[in-house]
């Protein structure tokens, strides 16, 4: 395969390796105007431009910010907005060094004959819309393509595998001949019962058939970024949902210790039989939960899963990989970054960030829409952009006693971008 050489060649490959430098990622600010109002909503703001404006601006003009950015993803309405001093975001942004992009799909529709898998749609005047946003100072763009893992191992089904990576190499295509870096974003949903070994697979087949697209389009490799899911258990996995708490534990460890004094003092009776049979209803509950304690999938396993499956599908042609944080909390997504690229095996791409909901969480709720917030936010967004900065370089040593609101779950089943 020939790879596509056009007049943005140099430029292509110029931007994708920007946007990948090691200790920068990417934050993700291309919320539609919906998705923007439930997290204004969840600080009892009204969903209005002024107050989409004032968020996006929070952010971009947080201090030291951009020592931890390498891009930033547009939503439409933010890439022609300005600061409240009338700088335009754009301008604002590269002058921090962060290059603008843009979002560029337009959602997704049902598969007709599938179990509710969807494709992305958003072709038809692309080429158009990626010229207007070059002019507009945007550098790169996104497109993302959603599937899931069926309970019953029949999805993500081959006919949406092939729609979504046909799809995703026709966009990219189409944004190399117009000056954008595509970042193609393949995801699976974390929604469901199945365990890491089926996320595994699936994100496997999903991504070597988005290769084999973006081969058969030509697509610059060295012009392109992979944003996508790490590999985890689903929402309603057993592995998945968290362990009871020590003092649980204890406390039913505590149960059957006074049942044992009771029985012991008690007379041979009736009652002894009781006795027993709740020192034994009590052991085996504290079991069980050591047990659940015990399958809890870490960091560790998660970066070994998603780090075996790029390897094993992503050229190393490609100028970096960026994750979603898929609903973990901010210091879930953080963590297992970092366990990524603390891995001692071959990596031939930067592996980084580009969160939404995981950079800004702890942000929203310091921020809660009030002018006296503001430095209190920008100092929170930018806490977590160093440690995620950190952990791209494989050296996040933790925040030690965790924000709340940091390890808060992000998690909405579901959830509509």
């Amino acid at each position: 395969m020939s790879a596509f050489v056009g007049k943005y060649t140099d430029e292509l490959i110029k931007t994708a390796k920007s946007l990948a430098t090691p200790g920068k990622g990417i934050l993700a600010s291309d919320e539609s105007t919906g998705t923007i109002g439930k997290r204004l909503s969840s600080i009892n703001l009204e969903n209005v431009e002024s107050n989409r404006q004032a968020l996006r601006e929070l952010l971009f003009t947080a201090p030291g910010a951009t020592e931890y950015l390498s891009g930033a993803i547009l939503f439409e309405e933010t890439l022609y907005q300005k600061t409240s001093g009338g700088t335009p975001f754009v301008d604002l942004l590269l002058a921090g060094g962060v290059v603008p992009g843009i979002k560029v799909d337009m959602g997704t529709v049902e598969i007709a004959g599938t179990n509710g898998e969807t494709v992305t749609q958003g072709h038809d005047s692309l080429g158009a819309r990626c010229a207007k946003y070059y002019a507009a100072g945007a550098r790169f763009a996104k497109w993302r393509s959603v599937l899931k893992v069926g309970a019953a191992g029949g999805e993500p089904s081959e006919l949406a595998v092939r729609l979504n990576a046909e799809g995703l190499a026709r966009y990219a295509a189409i944004c190399q001949v117009n000056g954008l870096v595509p970042i193609v974003e393949p995801e699976i949903l974390t929604d469901g019962g199945h365990d890491i070994k089926a996320c595994a697979a699936a994100t496997e087949r999903v991504l070597a058939a988005v290769f084999k697209s973006l081969n058969d389009h030509k697509v610059l490799l060295e012009g392109t970024l992979l944003k996508t899911n790490m590999v985890t258990p689903g929402s309603d996995s057993p592995k998945a949902r968290h362990a009871l708490a020590p003092f649980n534990n204890n406390k039913i460890v505590v149960l059957a210790i006074h049942h044992l004094f009771n029985f012991v003092h008690a007379p041979y009776n009736i009652y002894v039989y009781v006795y027993i049979c709740k020192i034994i209803i009590h052991l085996l509950n504290a079991l069980r939960c050591v047990t659940h304690a015990m399958q809890q999938v870490g960091a560790e396993v998660i970066a070994e899963y998603t780090v075996a499956a790029l390897r094993r599908t992503v050229p190393p042609a490609v100028a970096g990989v960026v994750f979603l944080s898929g609903g973990q909390s901010e210091e879930e997504a953080t963590r297992n970054l970092d366990a990524m690229n603390k891995l001692g095996v071959l990596k031939p791409w930067t592996l980084s960030f580009s969160f939404g909901r995981a950079l800004q969480q702890s942000t929203l709720k310091k921020w809660l829409g009030k002018e006296e917030n503001v430095a209190a936010a920008q100092a929170a967004f930018v806490a977590r952009c160093k440690a995620n900065s950190e952990a791209t370089l494989g050296k996040y040593a933790g925040s030690g006693a965790a924000d709340a609101d940091a390890s808060e779950s992000l998690y909405v089943k579901g959830y509509k971008y």
